[in-house]
């Protein structure tokens, strides 16, 4: 079930330097004359549901239309995608992607190819996960070099959760697992609430996911945040070291966000799209959620996201070919 987010009123248009279409064709020009679904393939109340309901404030001012934020959770982004594909392509669906379409597309049959059947409007965030452990079951360790050799010593008895099965945070681990040459177990959980309450309570003894989620537990003593994913610190978490730093320089990660649609949205839409999108991302509000969260905020053009998953499904079914990690 979505949730309608409240539509708040006025022309801020030219504010927000975006112009008529005066001479795009007649669907266009008219686009949106109703309320605009935005499908997510994250549970509600998620790092992702929380960013578009705040993003979405400022786009329904420039759009003059509710924007409906609609959590499709599941299998690796499957059931969310698919949903998309099968709406037409008017630009009154639409979906955020996320590097699990890039993961789903990067198998062996996959059911969709994120680089084929949807277009890509912009990027609008990015940044590191984070590594973290409960402190009750594991009280020594303390830095990334800690667990690492924990993990050797252990091999196979480390719970690693991630936000699903053939999500992007589960690649990273297998990817973690592989360039340190450790064995651990990982576990999926529905989504990043989910994967740190099991941390917190020590379901899992480490995960891998947002600092938005990890913070809270963090500070109140129950998960100990070792390190952020990227090769060096993040500049909206400096407190936390990169992977470099921490002994493990040739492993980096990282988390992408951004606007997409089914194949065949008309090109004004897609432009239109692209500078709302981009326009919000200046808004105070949607700025001072990316830094208390420690979102990196991105915006740009239609052809830069795109060629980022085409390079990044090329990759992906490489890896997932060469070093036969299991996805499912």
């Amino acid at each position: 079930m979505f949730r309608s987010l409240k539509f708040v009123a006025g022309i801020v248009a030219a504010a927000c330097g975006i112009v008529a279409f005066s001479a795009a064709p007649a669907q266009a020009q008219a686009w949106p004359s109703k309320p605009i679904r935005v499908v997510l393939a994250f549970p509600g109340g998620s790092s992702t549901d929380v960013l578009i309901r705040v993003l979405a404030e400022p786009m329904q001012r420039s759009l003059g239309q509710t924007i409906l934020v609609d959590p499709k959770p599941g299998a690796g982004a499957v059931i969310a995608t698919q949903y998309v594909l099968n709406q037409p392509a008017d630009g009154y669906t639409l979906m955020v992607t996320t590097p699990s379409q890039s993961l789903t597309s990067a198998k062996a049959n996959a059911p969709f190819d994120i680089r084929k059947d949807l277009v890509h409007i912009v990027q609008h965030a990015g940044g590191p996960y984070f590594i973290a452990v409960n402190t009750e079951k594991l009280p020594n360790v303390k830095t990334m070099k800690d667990f690492v050799e924990y993990a050797r010593a252990n091999p196979g008895k480390i719970n690693f959760g991630s936000i699903g099965a053939g999500s992007a945070i589960h690649i990273g681990i297998e990817l973690f697992n592989q360039v340190e040459n450790i064995k651990t177990v990982h576990i999926p959980y529905k989504g990043s609430s989910s994967n740190v309450l099991a941390l917190a309570s020590g379901d899992s003894h480490a995960a891998m996911d947002v600092l938005t989620f990890l913070g809270p537990q963090h500070q109140a003593g129950k998960v100990r945040v070792l390190a952020a994913t990227t090769a060096e610190r993040s500049p909206m978490a400096p407190e936390y070291p990169g992977m470099r730093e921490s002994g493990t320089p040739e492993y980096s990660f990282a988390f992408w966000q951004g606007f997409g649609g089914r194949t065949g949205l008309p090109k004004e839409i897609v432009a239109r799209m692209n500078a709302v999108v981009n326009a919000a991302l200046k808004d105070q509000a949607v700025l001072d959620y990316a830094k208390k969260s420690q979102t990196v905020l991105f915006g740009g053009t239609s052809e830069s996201i795109t060629d980022i998953i085409n390079k990044e499904v090329t990759t992906w079914a490489k890896l997932v070919k060469d070093a036969n990690i299991a996805l499912d």
